[in-house]
C-alpha cells in the first residue's frame, strides 16, 4: 500500500505520537507497513510550518530539519506537480491532489478538512482515491491483516 501523508498528518503525529497520526508515522518509519510518497514542496511545506515558533520546543528532535531528513530518507520522492489545477477550497493543497492522482498512491491522509471533503479523487484512467483520516488508514491497515 502507498499513501500520501498531508503536513498535518506529520505535525499531528511529531506532537502527539501517541495519538493517530503519531502511530500512522510509527507503522511507517518503524514497521514499514506502508510506504510513503512526498514531493519536495510538500518537505518544504513541512519545514516552514515546523520553524513556526508557536511548534518550537514542543517536538523530538526539536531541530525541523532532522525530522524532515528523517522522512525524507523514508519516503518515495515524486516530482512536484508543475502548475496543479484548482481542486480544493484552499488553493495550497492543490499540488496534494495532484501528486496523490500522479502516483500510484493509494490514499491521500490527512487532517485537513478542505481535502477531507473530497472524500475521493480520480484518476485520468478513472480508478479513484480515497481522501482518508489517519484512523481511517489504521483500520484498513488492521482489517486487511497488515497492522
Amino acid at each position: 500500500m502507498k499513501v500520501v501523508l498531508d503536513t498535518s498528518v506529520y505535525v499531528a503525529g511529531i506532537l502527539n505520537p501517541s495519538g493517530g497520526s503519531g502511530e500512522t508515522l510509527r507503522l511507517w518509519r518503524d514497521e514499514a507497513m506502508f510506504e510513503v510518497i512526498a514531493s519536495l514542496q510538500l518537505f518544504d511545506e513541512l519545514l516552514q510550518t515546523l520553524r513556526k515558533p508557536k511548534l518550537q520546543g514542543r517536538f523530538q528532535p526539536s531541530d525541523p530539519e532532522q525530522a524532515i531528513l528523517s522522512f525524507q530518507q523514508t519516503a518515495q520522492i515524486w516530482p512536484d506537480p508543475p502548475d496543479p489545477p484548482q481542486a480544493t477550497r484552499d488553493l495550497n493543497d492543490d499540488y496534494l491532489v495532484c501528486l496523490t492522482v500522479s502516483s500510484d498512491a493509494d490514499a491521500l491522509v490527512t487532517l485537513d478538512n478542505d481535502l477531507l471533503v473530497l472524500g475521493q479523487l480520480q484518476r485520468m484512467d478513472g480508478s479513484r482515491v480515497l481522501v482518508v483520516r489517519p484512523g481511517d488508514l489504521l483500520a484498513w491497515l488492521r482489517d486487511s491483516g497488515l497492522k
